[in-house]
């Protein structure tokens, strides 16, 4: 009895955190995704800017390494994965965050393309 008095009590402290407003996680990774987006934006900008510099300056190639770099370490948000065709990075950390820590990562990831990004428009 005292068993089943217990789990009763357990499952009604455990039911407001099962029933948690999940309209607050979606909209953060909406966010994440939103920043990811424009993180890829600038990947691309960088992209064609490297293009213009002189092949073969070890500068360039250090700048090519770090958006190579940048590509891999690259994490898509849950739910909103896209198409593959624009770019070629593989996506390789496959993370179980917290839709507030995906949206740091992403915002962390966009700030890193706009450092290569800076780095590159000092060269021109």
């Amino acid at each position: 009895m005292k068993l089943r008095f217990y789990s009763i009590l357990l499952c009604l402290f455990l039911l407001p955190f099962a029933c948690a407003d999940s309209s607050a996680s979606d909209a953060l990774l909406e966010e994440a995704f939103a920043v990811h987006k424009e993180a890829m934006a600038h990947s691309k900008e960088v992209e064609a800017l490297i293009s213009k510099l002189p092949a073969g300056d070890p500068s360039v190639e250090s700048l090519k390494t770090r958006l190579d770099n940048w590509s891999h370490d690259l994490i898509e948000v849950p739910g909103f994965e896209h198409d593959h065709q624009d770019h070629d990075h593989d996506h390789d950390p496959k993370l179980e965050l917290t839709p507030e820590d995906m949206l740091l990562v992403q915002k962390e990831m966009r700030d890193s393309i706009l450092m290569i990004k800076q780095a590159v428009e000092t060269m021109k």
